[in-house]
């Protein structure tokens, strides 16, 4: 939703006015020190005076110090704990001032980059031309200068001409509303969630306006997190469906053929040649395994990995579909439970939050133990099988200490298995695997 880009972390409007203020008082009681300094001291600068000096520098460490006003200096403790030090120094001559406002300044970059990689929703929106890469390249880079990754991460976002402008306005309209909560996440509400021009809630935040306004406690943050939680499980579901969508391309022109009393499974990317006889009447041909209907034998879809255990004359009944809609609506559950990783929750995509579901069953490893006894024990990949079939072979085989170079030999692809299968039963079919 190109509407998050605008609104990352917005409760930061009121840190923003937070900060302001701060700021404003501290630089006005400093003046107020050097205009009492020159008049009862008569001192040229404040620097010259000793005790005035003093009453400066502790002014400014009491901004971070004492400060409860949520800037960005609030939770780096031990940031505040080396500038009380840094101040002490100076207020002894051993340190400029100059060095403290830079290591202030060094700290504030450090923090920048933190909140950037804390909140990677900064990074989920880049659709500006810049790489994502070269992004993240220079936000983990320190020798690159602030200038620079503020430069880059407004091409990412996106950096409106109205900005400076717009900043002010609206942080002059949540600074008036004071400390009126629920006015104030009225205002965040119409601002982030709600079209400027009509006042209608912005597609896909209908949902979200009611409960935020409502619940004292729910940050705007939080819908955010919500949402790009939500895309990127939508997209994940896009993936999915499109790779449905293209196994099924292929599983729509194929057949279910029988040969005499043997069943001659035509599926998954496979096509029927002129040598197999779609038209022979099919033998103990199941229903269909979502609606239970009677099939048409001339129009099945079905499962191949059940087919070739089926035609290796394993106990495994054939998972046929009558329909394009009961696929889409049986397959990816009958994949789930009869065809699941054999390594169950020591499985490399329970521990890994970075390895990539494969939910192509194309993808998967086989035991060949396993196939030896007419069976498919499945793994959803090769670093899957290569980490858990020696745990596998002990339990199921018996075959203890296999050595980590032996696993190749044990194991074949999936679709491998089933093209030699459906090839040696019926050799007028011709294959066509889609990934």
């Amino acid at each position: 939703m190109a509407w998050v880009s605008n609104c990352a972390l917005p409760e930061h409007w009121s840190e923003l006015n937070a900060a302001r203020k701060q700021r404003q008082q501290c630089a006005q009681d400093i003046e107020r020190i050097k205009i009492a300094c020159a008049s009862a001291c008569g001192k040229t600068h404040v620097s010259e005076c000793s005790d005035c000096y003093k009453k400066v520098l502790d002014r400014m460490l009491a901004r971070y110090s004492n400060d409860a006003g949520g800037e960005w200096f609030s939770q780096r403790s031990a940031f505040v704990l080396e500038l009380e030090d840094q101040f002490a120094q100076a207020r002894e001559k051993k340190l400029a001032l100059k060095e403290i406002e830079s290591n202030i300044e060094s700290e504030k970059e450090a923090w920048y980059r933190w909140v950037l990689r804390r909140h990677p929703e900064f990074l989920a929106v880049t659709d500006c031309g810049v790489e994502l890469d070269e992004l993240r390249a220079v936000l983990d880079d320190p020798d690159r200068s602030k200038d620079e990754l503020v430069k880059i991460v407004w091409q990412a976002v996106g950096k409106p001409e109205d900005w400076s402008p717009r900043v002010d306005e609206f942080a002059n309209k949540v600074a008036s509303v004071g400390e009126d909560q629920a006015a104030l996440r009225k205002l965040y509400a119409k601002e982030f969630l709600k079209d400027r021009v009509t006042g209608a809630p912005v597609k896909g935040a209908e949902k979200y306006i009611e409960a935020y306004l409502e619940k004292p406690d729910m940050r705007l943050e939080e819908i955010i997190d919500s949402i790009i939680t939500e895309n990127k499980t939508s997209q994940r579901s896009q993936e999915q469906r499109e790779i449905h969508q293209g196994r099924l391309e292929e599983l729509r022109r194929a057949k279910t053929a029988f040969e005499q009393d043997n069943p001659a499974a035509v599926s998954k990317g496979q096509r029927k040649s002129a040598a197999t006889n779609a038209n022979e009447k099919p033998v103990d041909l199941p229903p269909c395994s979502v609606c239970q209907k009677e099939l048409d034998p001339k129009d099945v879809l079905s499962c191949s990995v059940c087919q070739a255990i089926n035609l290796m004359g394993g106990e495994k009944t054939l998972t046929t579909y009558c329909t394009e809609s009961c696929f889409h609506e049986g397959y990816e559950h009958h994949i789930e439970s009869e065809h699941d990783c054999t390594s169950g929750d020591q499985c490399v995509q329970e521990g890994d939050e970075d390895e990539e579901m494969n939910d192509d069953i194309n993808g998967t490893i086989i035991c060949l133990r396993c196939l030896d006894e007419k069976k498919m024990s499945l793994f959803c990949s090769s670093r899957c099988a290569y980490q858990n079939l020696p745990s596998h072979l002990d339990a199921r085989h018996g075959l203890k200490d296999v050595p980590p170079q032996e696993v190749q030999n044990l194991v074949k692809h999936v679709e491998q298995v089933v093209e030699e299968t459906l090839r040696k039963q019926n050799p007028g079919l011709e294959f066509s695997w889609t990934s």
